[in-house]
């Protein structure tokens, strides 16, 4: 579907080059998107809206709950938010740094096995490559990047995010 009439373009990263999908979303912010807002809706009492629940709602008190709830929709907005901020720095200058951290995750992505792969290489890039090579090259690199299936949501992440708030919740009551 093309962009035009209602929506001119997505309305979280404001790209027109992806395909338009629902409710004024492109084809990669549309998932997250559609996800935040069934988490939004989660209700304990409502077995039937905890689709994708990362637990067991039964057996965790209102407090656990809420803090799941609330880590599911922090990974959920994180990924919204890189896309966006993706779309929005395709102008911006590109350094060595940024294209550095860009290979390290590509190399995860393809399963390489030596962490930190590239490290090091950001200095390297700066001096090789003027800064219109290295606005040229962060793009195509993005594009692999933005172009890689999501898996979703992190659920190890989720369960960080909860068990941090349950630490500041105890530090707060000693």
């Amino acid at each position: 579907m093309l962009w035009g009439g209602k929506y001119e373009s997505c309305v979280n990263c404001g790209t027109t080059k992806r395909p338009r999908r629902r409710r004024g979303y492109c084809n990669k912010c549309s998932g997250p998107a559609m996800q935040l807002i069934e988490v939004a809706a989660w209700d304990q009492s409502k077995p039937e809206t905890l689709r994708r629940y990362p637990g067991y709602a039964d057996s965790d008190d209102a407090q656990e709950f809420e803090w799941l709830r609330e880590g599911y929709m922090h990974e959920l907005q994180r990924r919204l938010d890189t896309l966006k901020h993706w779309q929005q720095s395709a102008d911006d200058p590109a350094d060595g740094i940024e294209i550095e951290f860009q290979l390290d995750r590509i190399a995860r992505y393809a399963g390489a096995s030596t962490r930190g792969l590239y490290h090091g290489l950001a200095s390297y890039i700066d001096w090789q490559f003027s800064p219109e090579q290295r606005k040229v090259l962060r793009e195509l690199l993005r594009k692999i990047e933005v172009d890689r299936p999501w898996r979703g949501v992190d659920v190890g992440r989720v369960f960080e995010y909860r068990d941090k708030r349950r630490e500041e919740s105890h530090s707060s009551q000693s």
